[in-house]
């Protein structure tokens, strides 16, 4: 029922397994029914320490009744809709690959390339180096495209293209044509399924957000809408809110009157989610809210010392989480409002840190691009500093 996009059947199913099981006691399979029952659990209640206790209870019966041996659909079910809502992405990116390892030997191949297909999406998310990431998603391709796995490969496939896309970014071209590309190559596999449109969408806004065309970003969230009720709770929710948000203020800071408002007040809606979601200790999203909470000062007029100290957090949470591609965004933002401001010094050393660390993460044409465009900011920066 999930598979074929019946959610609220599926939703229905499990907690019918569920029910079997405190009425007739604990079977070998009765991991299943409470592993699935916590992301429902979330999008009912929106409730990330219940989702954290059903998904351990998940985890004892499992122990109880398999051992050490790994079921590949559990640890997919863990890994892409439970762990990251309350554990660092190591952990998430730990259990999937045990997963898709134990599926692949045991022959459970749908549920090996969900799981591997979910851990190259949060790999993606939470920092590793775009191209090392594209080169690991070409051998899982491989390994995989003669499966007949269905929508798992694609979902796979997606992010192997998306990848690409950034790996190979013409600045003359940008962000549009390279989402465009993304959308129309994927769109005839995934487009009666909504889960996997959601999906398509969140690579789409990543794109956008990454080659800094917030105005394409900000028309795709005011399109598509919030994605809550059709990513369930996959991981990928967190960095599609981040990415609509982020975007919506942007685009706030160059628009006036009525728009600036609407794109302000869509904005606070998606800010607002995730902040709860860091208040119920979700570690993966504490940068997130850091650097909305710059955008949103910046965007309202605080004053400059203000602004600059949220900033500094943001880049200081995201570095330390290992968030290198959000550093660079967050440092290029931080370069552009010292920018305005006529801060050239400050603004050139934002602008070089942002060209460090988008560098780092594998993104060389954004780069190259920034560094030519702010070189003379930069050029004053190394100036002051003696270099």
């Amino acid at each position: 029922a999930y598979v074929a996009g019946y959610t609220t059947l599926s939703g229905l199913c499990t907690m019918k397994q569920t029910e079997i099981t405190l009425k007739h006691g604990v079977h070998e399979r009765s991991f299943d029914g409470f592993s699935s029952l916590a992301p429902f659990f979330f999008v009912a209640f929106g409730d990330l320490q219940a989702t954290d206790r059903i998904a351990k209870y998940a985890r004892f019966l499992k122990e109880r009744t398999c051992g050490d041996r790994c079921v590949s659909g559990f640890s997919m079910m863990q890994g892409s809709f439970s762990l990251p809502w309350t554990h660092p992405w190591p952990v998430t990116l730990r259990e999937l690959l045990e997963g898709y390892e134990s599926g692949m030997r045991d022959g459970q191949l749908r549920d090996a390339i969900y799981c591997v297909s979910s851990y190259c999406s949060a790999a993606f998310f939470s920092g590793m180096r775009v191209d090392t990431l594209k080169s690991d998603t070409d051998i899982y391709v491989r390994h995989t495209s003669e499966l007949n796995a269905g929508y798992p490969l694609h979902f796979l496939i997606m992010i192997q293209r998306a990848c690409e896309l950034i790996v190979s970014f013409d600045s003359r071209t940008g962000s549009l044509e390279s989402a465009h590309t993304l959308v129309k190559e994927l769109e005839s596999h995934v487009k009666q399924d909504d889960y996997m449109m959601a999906m398509l969408n969140t690579f789409q806004g990543a794109i956008h957000y990454l080659c800094s065309d917030y105005e394409k970003g900000s028309a795709l969230a005011q399109d598509v809408g919030i994605l809550l009720d059709k990513l369930l709770s996959h991981s990928a929710n967190m960095p599609s809110l981040y990415h609509q948000c982020f975007a919506l203020y942007s685009s706030a800071q160059n628009a006036k009157g009525l728009k600036r408002r609407k794109l302000k007040r869509l904005g606070l809606k998606r800010h607002k989610i995730l902040k709860a979601w860091a208040k119920q200790s979700c570690v993966n999203v504490v940068h997130y809210v850091a650097i909305l909470d710059a955008e949103l000062a910046a965007l309202k007029g605080v004053k400059k010392a203000k602004v600059e100290e949220l900033y500094q957090k943001a880049t200081m949470l995201a570095t330390r989480g290992g968030f290198v591609q959000d550093v660079a965004v967050a440092n290029e933002r931080f370069g552009y409002y010292m920018e305005r401001r006529g801060e050239k010094v400050e603004a050139g050393r934002r602008f070089e840190q942002a060209v460090q660390y988008f560098d780092e993460w594998g993104f060389v044409q954004k780069a190259v691009l920034l560094s030519r465009e702010k070189e003379e900011l930069i050029a004053a920066w190394a100036i002051a500093r003696g270099s």
